[in-house]
């Protein structure tokens, strides 16, 4: 008898036992890396987070911040996941602060003013057609601009699947603040966070926003 061919029965009862970090218990069998799987799929089997709260960025209309409180006995279980997080745990035996690093939630966040920058530029041009320069320059414009959105998705796409799992390796959000989020990133906040379960929404504003409601 090895630890590969234990009955699955006595697997699962090893798996809950060790607990969090699982990646060794994953390489022993494959059986042992579908019960790891198993286990981690449901919530129950995870500790709550303390509280959680995203802060819009100023300085650009597309990020966001996150802090991240964990409890000092649950600590060890999230860490794995906020490698790259700032800590700043100041008091002792108090739960810990994590601080995330900007996350982008939309790929593109162009003002008003920008769109009719391109409206006037492309205008201008269409009417100087008889010149080469224009048209080589709208080209050019085009071009910057889909990389700009090409980049932006694949950060996006990032940031949603990195927040996607830290969510999905928690029972539940004690304490969930929304602090000046605007709408569109309200919604890309609600659709990152999957059906993670909230016992306290706090959501601070400065201009009530009746699409928010």
């Amino acid at each position: 008898l090895t630890l590969a061919n234990l009955p699955p029965d006595i697997v699962r009862r090893v798996i809950r036992m060790v607990g969090q970090p699982m990646e060794k218990l994953r390489l022993i069998s494959p059986e042992w890396n579908s019960m790891v799987v198993e286990y981690l799929s449901d919530r129950r089997n995870h500790p709550p987070l303390e509280l959680v709260e995203f802060k819009d960025f100023p300085m650009k209309k597309t990020m966001i911040i996150s802090t991240i409180n964990l409890s000092t006995e649950d600590k060890d279980h999230f860490q794995p996941l906020l490698r790259d997080w700032t800590s700043n745990n100041i008091v002792p035996l108090q739960p810990d602060q994590q601080f995330s690093s900007n996350f982008q939630l939309k790929s593109m966040g162009i003002e008003k003013w920008k769109y009719l920058l391109w409206y006037f530029i492309v205008s201008i041009n269409i009417i100087r057609l008889h010149y080469a320069i224009p048209i080589v320059f709208n080209c050019c414009v085009i071009i910057l601009l889909i990389t700009v959105w090409r980049v932006g998705r694949m950060k996006v796409k990032e940031s949603r699947h990195r927040l996607n799992h830290i969510f999905s390796r928690c029972a539940r959000i004690n304490s969930l603040h929304l602090n000046k989020i605007r709408r569109l990133l309200f919604n890309a906040v609600v659709n990152t966070m999957g059906d993670v379960p909230i016992d306290q929404l706090i959501v601070s504003e400065n201009n009530c926003d009746p699409d928010m409601k």
